[in-house]
């Protein structure tokens, strides 16, 4: 469950309980809850703590929890917005595209195995970096920094799935088959299933990774 970080504290209060109420009648639909928009000109995520602070309140009252899933970090700027999130307990953090500008939280986010959406097409196009060879994530992946690879807006943009994104990214990083695989492992590792949802969605995925190895092994030896 989104909203937008522009809008005013009681509105994103209001969407906040909206959410815990939704997540409680549809459990396997909400998973949790996030801000989008802007960061650069919206409002920060401590802008809005009176209402992360009612998550306590709001859990009792609806008997379920809201994970937060924080849209933080998409900045060329050092703005706080990645420490608010870390210190409140986000399970993944979309974007991080600054973190590598902040030494204590890059270790912090290694060391608690917190997942970085990375979404590269969104990032080139609008505008965070001109060349995918710079990119950030170059530098999170070489850290040993858990990433998955994100659209973030492909109907906007143009395009359809992921797979413009890890095309690029292929060439831009200069990616092995073992780097790709554990990218794409990280989507379901990483994801709000539950444990026994992520066994079964990883031998699901491992048979499809295996036919891909074994297509791509024949059409080598035809070719």
């Amino acid at each position: 469950y989104t909203d937008l970080r522009f809008r005013l504290k009681q509105e994103i209060c209001q969407s906040f309980e909206t959410a815990f109420a939704l997540r409680k009648k549809y459990p396997e639909l909400i998973k949790g809850f996030d801000l989008v928009a802007e960061e650069d000109a919206g409002n920060s995520t401590l802008f809005f703590l009176d209402c992360w602070l009612e998550a306590e309140k709001l859990s009792k009252k609806y008997g379920i929890d809201m994970p937060f899933y924080f849209h933080d970090g998409e900045s060329n700027w050092k703005l706080d917005n990645l420490y608010d999130a870390l210190l409140l307990g986000t399970q993944r953090i979309g974007h991080g595209f600054n973190l590598m500008k902040f030494p204590l939280l890059r270790d912090i986010v290694k060391r608690n195995n917190i997942c970085i959406e990375i979404n590269p097409l969104s990032n080139q196009i609008l505008g965070y970096v001109r060349d995918l060879r710079q990119h950030p994530a170059v530098s999170m992946l070489a850290n040993g920094i858990p990433c998955s690879i994100s659209s973030d807006d492909p109907s906007i943009f143009g395009y359809q799935g992921v797979t413009p994104d890890y095309w690029s990214i292929f060439l831009a990083w200069e990616l092995s088959l073992r780097d790709l695989k554990q990218l794409a492992m990280n989507s379901i590792l990483y994801s709000s299933l539950n444990q026994r949802e992520k066994k079964k969605a990883l031998e699901v995925w491992q048979e499809k990774w295996d036919k891909f190895i074994s297509e791509s092994i024949m059409k080598y030896n035809t070719d």
